[in-house]
C-alpha cells in the first residue's frame, strides 16, 4: 500500500524591510505646505503641527500598507522554496512508484510460481489417472482372454 508521511506545509517566513521612520522620505513638500497654512491664516506652530500630524498619518498608512507586503527578492525566495518541495515531492512519488512496480513484479512472479505448482500437480495427478485407467483395462483385458 502507499505510506503516507506528514510533510512541512510552512515556509521560512522573512519579514519585509521597512525603511526606518527617520530615514524615510516624505511623499509632499512639508515647507510648502507650512507656508501655505500659514498664508490661509494659521500660525508657523499650528502649521508646522498639522504638517506634523500629516506625516505621522502618512507613516502610519504607510506601515499598515507595507506590513502586508513582501519584496520582490522576498517573493522569489519563497518561490524557490514552493519550488524546492515541489521537486522533494515529485522524488517521493517516482521513488514510491517504483517501489509500488518492484512490489507488483515480485507478486506477479509469486502467482507464476504458484500457477507453475499447481500446473505441475494437475500433470502428475493426470498421469496417474492414466497410469491408473491403463492398468485397469490391462487388467480386464487378461481377465477376458483367461475366459
Amino acid at each position: 500500500g502507499f505510506a503516507a508521511t506528514l510533510i512541512r506545509n510552512s515556509y521560512d517566513v522573512r519579514r519585509v524591510e521597512i525603511t526606518p521612520l527617520e530615514q524615510r522620505k516624505v511623499t509632499f513638500d512639508t515647507h510648502a505646505l507650512v507656508r501655505d497654512l500659514e498664508a490661509h491664516g494659521f500660525g508657523k506652530e499650528q502649521a508646522e503641527t498639522i504638517v506634523s500630524a500629516l506625516i505621522t498619518l502618512s507613516n502610519v498608512s504607510l506601515d499598515t500598507v507595507y506590513k502586508d507586503m513582501v519584496t520582490q527578492a522576498q517573493q522569489e525566495i519563497t518561490l524557490q522554496q514552493i519550488m524546492a518541495h515541489l521537486d522533494s515531492i515529485r522524488k517521493d512519488m517516482v521513488i514510491l512508484e517504483k517501489s509500488e512496480f518492484a512490489n507488483l513484479r515480485a507478486e506477479n512472479e509469486k502467482m507464476k510460481i504458484e500457477l507453475d505448482q499447481v500446473k505441475q500437480q494437475l500433470m502428475n495427478e493426470t498421469g496417474k489417472i492414466r497410469a491408473d485407467s491403463k492398468l485397469d483395462i490391462n487388467l480386464e483385458r487378461s481377465r477376458v482372454t483367461d475366459m
